[in-house]
């Protein structure tokens, strides 16, 4: 990263904070004050601390990149963090609060140089998910391929489908993931779904038959 972007970015390229990560990785607990160092592949470092208390919930950020020997970049940011009840009924999830846009995320990012984290939506320029960037072709393919997973581990789990004459919940939702592998497989193979130069190909060969 260390050329200027000429363009937009994606959210895989830059780079992240992962509020369910840092909490699972012990650098966020509840409770307490956590200090840590983390790094990337491409040189930067990031010194962590984490404050949980009562009166206080924050990250503190000390960044380093020293993509010139003689001048690091350099520069430090508090994120404030937030909870929320889980829809599970079970816990609190955790939020970061964004310093420029206000709104809770689940990851922030440092993206286009910026000289902090923030929400995906904060900056000058689009930040994209890949997915944003894909074709209708390939969009259709992940998602058929996600459903047939979706289908398979719902297949692999409790055999039972039945419980006291009625259909289990895991029976339901395994007949609708069946039901959108296949919606998703008729519209793999549409002609609507087909490249331009096949659609006309197609389109030729079926007015000629017709004729």
């Amino acid at each position: 990263m260390g050329r200027p972007y000429t363009g937009a970015d994606y959210t895989t390229n830059a780079y992240q904070l992962d509020a369910g990560q840092l909490r699972r990785s012990g650098v966020i607990v509840p409770g307490s004050t956590v200090r840590a160092t983390m790094s990337w592949p491409d040189g930067p470092t990031l010194e962590v601390e984490s404050t949980w208390t009562e009166t206080e919930r924050s990250l503190f950020l000390k960044f380093r990149l020293e993509e010139d020997r003689e001048k690091p970049i350099e520069w430090t940011q508090r994120i404030y963090l937030k909870t929320r009840p889980s829809n599970l009924g079970r816990g609190e999830v955790l939020f970061f609060y964004c310093p420029r846009t206000g709104k809770t995320c689940r990851k922030i990012y440092r993206a286009y140089h910026s000289r902090g984290f923030f929400h995906r939506e904060a900056f000058h320029r689009p930040l994209y998910y890949p997915v944003q960037a894909s074709s209708m072709f390939k969009k259709v393919d992940r998602q058929y391929a996600a459903a047939e997973r979706k289908m398979e581990s719902l297949r692999t789990k409790r055999r039972s489908t039945t419980y006291r004459g009625r259909a289990t919940r895991r029976a339901e939702r395994r007949e609708k993931a069946i039901a959108e592998v296949c919606r998703l497989e008729d519209l793999r193979w549409s002609l609507d779904y087909f490249p331009k130069r096949l659609r006309e190909f197609f389109t030729s060969d079926i007015l000629k038959d017709l004729g």
